[in-house]
């Protein structure tokens, strides 16, 4: 009697470790993209930074430079020039 029950209890562990085997394959295929996807985050090869925005080009350089001073104004910031440059507004036009 105990060597059958051996022998019923061969095909039971076989079968238990077949589906144990079946689980963990699953389990593996189940959880791989995962880890694939964790690793490739570390390496940053899909997370770039932004672009630099671009500069627009700075204007040119005014060809005449005028003095406010050259045309009788105080220039000092608190004097009021504004008679003194309308007079003048003709000549830079």
């Amino acid at each position: 009697m105990i060597k059958e029950m051996k022998r019923r209890s061969t095909p039971n562990a076989s079968c238990a470790n077949a589906t144990f085997v079946h689980f963990a394959l699953l389990l593996l295929v189940a959880a791989s993209p995962s880890f694939l996807q964790h690793c490739l985050a570390r390496r940053e090869s899909h997370h770039r930074p932004p672009p630099a925005p671009v500069m627009p080009p700075p204007p040119p350089p005014s060809a005449a430079t005028f003095s406010v001073l050259d045309y009788g104004a105080a220039g000092d910031g608190a004097t009021d020039d504004t008679k003194a440059s309308a007079d003048k507004l003709h000549l830079i036009n």
